[in-house]
Protein backbone atom coordinates (compact mmCIF):
# COMPACT_ATOMS: atom_id res chain seq x y z
CA UNK A 1 0.00 0.00 0.00
CA UNK A 2 1.59 3.81 -1.12
CA UNK A 3 1.36 6.10 1.83
CA UNK A 4 -1.56 9.00 1.21
CA UNK A 5 0.56 12.30 2.23
CA UNK A 6 -1.28 15.83 3.02
CA UNK A 7 0.37 18.43 3.92
CA UNK A 8 -1.14 21.98 5.25
CA UNK A 9 0.12 25.18 6.03
CA UNK A 10 3.66 25.75 6.04
CA UNK A 11 5.21 22.32 6.44
CA UNK A 12 8.85 21.74 5.78
CA UNK A 13 9.18 25.62 6.04
CA UNK A 14 12.80 24.74 7.14
CA UNK A 15 13.95 21.62 5.25
CA UNK A 16 15.60 18.99 7.43
CA UNK A 17 18.97 19.08 5.18
CA UNK A 18 19.26 22.25 6.78
CA UNK A 19 21.52 21.82 10.16
CA UNK A 20 20.56 23.44 13.44
CA UNK A 21 22.68 25.39 15.78
CA UNK A 22 20.87 23.45 18.64
CA UNK A 23 18.59 20.15 18.56
CA UNK A 24 16.69 18.17 21.28
CA UNK A 25 15.16 14.71 20.23
CA UNK A 26 12.92 13.10 23.08
CA UNK A 27 10.45 9.59 22.28
CA UNK A 28 7.36 9.36 24.53
CA UNK A 29 5.22 7.18 25.40
CA UNK A 30 1.51 8.51 25.36
CA UNK A 31 0.29 6.32 28.30
CA UNK A 32 3.36 8.19 30.32
CA UNK A 33 1.94 11.33 29.55
CA UNK A 34 -1.76 10.46 30.28
CA UNK A 35 -1.27 8.84 33.96
CA UNK A 36 1.02 11.59 34.60
CA UNK A 37 -0.24 14.72 32.94
CA UNK A 38 2.32 16.58 35.01
CA UNK A 39 5.01 14.76 33.24
CA UNK A 40 3.61 16.98 30.04
CA UNK A 41 4.67 19.70 32.14
CA UNK A 42 8.06 18.74 33.22
CA UNK A 43 8.55 18.13 29.49
CA UNK A 44 7.78 21.24 28.18
CA UNK A 45 9.62 22.95 31.07
CA UNK A 46 12.24 20.80 30.45
CA UNK A 47 12.95 21.71 26.46
CA UNK A 48 12.34 25.61 27.31
CA UNK A 49 15.21 25.85 29.64
CA UNK A 50 17.12 23.75 27.23
CA UNK A 51 16.97 26.09 24.59
CA UNK A 52 16.41 29.20 26.79
CA UNK A 53 20.15 28.19 28.43
CA UNK A 54 21.46 27.78 25.32
CA UNK A 55 20.36 31.29 23.86
CA UNK A 56 19.96 32.98 26.99
CA UNK A 57 16.08 33.81 26.27
CA UNK A 58 14.11 35.42 28.72
CA UNK A 59 11.30 34.16 30.66
CA UNK A 60 8.27 35.18 28.89
CA UNK A 61 10.37 33.49 25.57
CA UNK A 62 10.86 30.57 27.62
CA UNK A 63 7.18 30.70 29.01
CA UNK A 64 5.85 30.49 25.11
CA UNK A 65 8.53 27.67 24.11
CA UNK A 66 7.36 25.71 27.51
CA UNK A 67 3.70 26.43 26.44
CA UNK A 68 3.51 25.65 22.92
CA UNK A 69 5.63 22.08 23.49
CA UNK A 70 3.10 21.50 26.52
CA UNK A 71 -0.48 21.64 24.27
CA UNK A 72 1.38 19.57 21.18
CA UNK A 73 2.34 17.17 23.40
CA UNK A 74 -0.68 16.83 25.36
CA UNK A 75 -2.64 16.46 22.06
CA UNK A 76 -0.80 13.99 20.95
CA UNK A 77 -1.09 11.88 23.92
CA UNK A 78 -4.85 12.12 24.09
CA UNK A 79 -5.35 11.02 20.72
CA UNK A 80 -2.93 8.65 20.25
CA UNK A 81 -3.62 5.29 18.74
CA UNK A 82 -2.70 2.49 20.42
CA UNK A 83 -2.49 3.43 23.72
CA UNK A 84 0.92 2.06 23.82
CA UNK A 85 2.17 4.15 20.62
CA UNK A 86 4.97 6.26 20.83
CA UNK A 87 5.12 10.30 20.87
CA UNK A 88 8.53 11.32 18.63
CA UNK A 89 9.25 15.16 19.87
CA UNK A 90 11.43 17.14 18.00
CA UNK A 91 13.27 20.78 18.35
CA UNK A 92 15.48 22.42 16.51
CA UNK A 93 17.24 26.36 17.16
CA UNK A 94 17.82 28.08 14.24
CA UNK A 95 18.74 31.50 14.98
CA UNK A 96 15.80 33.42 15.88
CA UNK A 97 12.77 30.29 15.53
CA UNK A 98 12.55 27.08 17.17
CA UNK A 99 10.81 24.48 14.74
CA UNK A 100 8.97 21.99 17.64
CA UNK A 101 7.97 18.90 15.69
CA UNK A 102 5.29 16.02 17.12
CA UNK A 103 4.50 13.02 15.78
CA UNK A 104 2.20 10.60 16.69
CA UNK A 105 -0.21 7.91 15.13
CA UNK A 106 -4.03 8.27 15.56
CA UNK A 107 -7.10 6.59 14.20
CA UNK A 108 -9.21 7.07 11.06
CA UNK A 109 -11.69 8.70 12.99
CA UNK A 110 -9.12 10.89 15.04
CA UNK A 111 -7.50 11.85 12.00
CA UNK A 112 -10.56 13.01 10.09
CA UNK A 113 -11.44 15.01 13.34
CA UNK A 114 -8.11 16.65 13.03
CA UNK A 115 -8.35 17.64 9.60
CA UNK A 116 -11.40 18.93 9.65
CA UNK A 117 -10.32 21.16 12.25
CA UNK A 118 -6.96 22.74 11.16
CA UNK A 119 -8.92 23.37 7.70
CA UNK A 120 -11.30 25.48 9.49
CA UNK A 121 -8.74 26.91 11.81
CA UNK A 122 -6.36 27.87 8.73
CA UNK A 123 -9.38 29.66 6.75
CA UNK A 124 -11.40 30.94 9.30
CA UNK A 125 -11.35 34.65 11.33
CA UNK A 126 -8.83 33.24 14.56
CA UNK A 127 -10.15 35.96 17.29
CA UNK A 128 -13.84 35.27 16.13
CA UNK A 129 -13.29 31.44 16.11
CA UNK A 130 -11.52 31.67 19.35
CA UNK A 131 -14.14 33.91 21.57
CA UNK A 132 -17.11 31.94 20.01
CA UNK A 133 -15.49 28.93 21.49
CA UNK A 134 -15.04 30.69 24.41
CA UNK A 135 -18.88 31.31 24.80
CA UNK A 136 -19.62 27.66 23.50
CA UNK A 137 -17.77 26.84 26.78
CA UNK A 138 -20.71 28.17 29.09
CA UNK A 139 -22.89 25.40 28.15
CA UNK A 140 -20.63 22.55 28.16
CA UNK A 141 -17.42 21.19 29.34
CA UNK A 142 -15.60 20.17 26.63
CA UNK A 143 -12.13 22.63 25.58
CA UNK A 144 -11.66 20.33 22.66
CA UNK A 145 -9.70 22.53 19.55
CA UNK A 146 -8.93 25.59 22.29
CA UNK A 147 -5.43 25.08 22.02
CA UNK A 148 -4.62 25.72 18.87
CA UNK A 149 -6.81 28.92 18.33
CA UNK A 150 -4.94 30.53 21.31
CA UNK A 151 -1.45 29.30 20.28
CA UNK A 152 -2.34 30.91 16.99
CA UNK A 153 -3.65 33.93 18.63
CA UNK A 154 -1.51 34.86 21.28
CA UNK A 155 2.18 33.31 19.66
CA UNK A 156 4.36 34.19 17.45
CA UNK A 157 4.11 31.15 15.64
CA UNK A 158 3.36 28.99 12.04
CA UNK A 159 2.38 25.56 11.45
CA UNK A 160 2.56 22.89 9.31
CA UNK A 161 0.56 19.59 9.13
CA UNK A 162 1.28 16.28 7.52
CA UNK A 163 -1.12 13.66 7.53
CA UNK A 164 -0.19 10.20 6.04
CA UNK A 165 -2.02 7.05 5.97
CA UNK A 166 -0.48 4.09 6.76
CA UNK A 167 -2.96 1.35 7.30
CA UNK A 168 -6.67 1.33 6.98
CA UNK A 169 -7.35 2.87 10.71
CA UNK A 170 -3.34 3.85 11.31
CA UNK A 171 -2.20 7.21 10.74
CA UNK A 172 1.07 8.99 11.11
CA UNK A 173 -0.36 13.01 12.38
CA UNK A 174 3.12 15.68 12.23
CA UNK A 175 2.49 18.75 13.57
CA UNK A 176 5.00 21.54 12.95
CA UNK A 177 5.35 24.56 14.84
CA UNK A 178 7.73 27.26 14.22
CA UNK A 179 8.27 29.57 16.83
CA UNK A 180 9.56 33.03 16.69
CA UNK A 181 11.71 33.59 19.74
CA UNK A 182 12.79 37.23 19.75
CA UNK A 183 11.33 39.30 21.60
CA UNK A 184 9.35 42.36 21.57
Amino acid sequence: MIAEIIQYSDFKMIPDILPPESHLFLRLQPIDMMSQWKRIGMVSDFTAEFFGQHQNLGNLTKNSVSTVVNELVENAAKFAKPRNGLIDLDLKFYSSLIKIEVRNIVSERMRGNFEMHIKRVLTGDIEKMYFDHLESLVSKADTSGIGYLLMYKDYPIRFGFQFKRLESDKHEVTVEAYLNIIEH
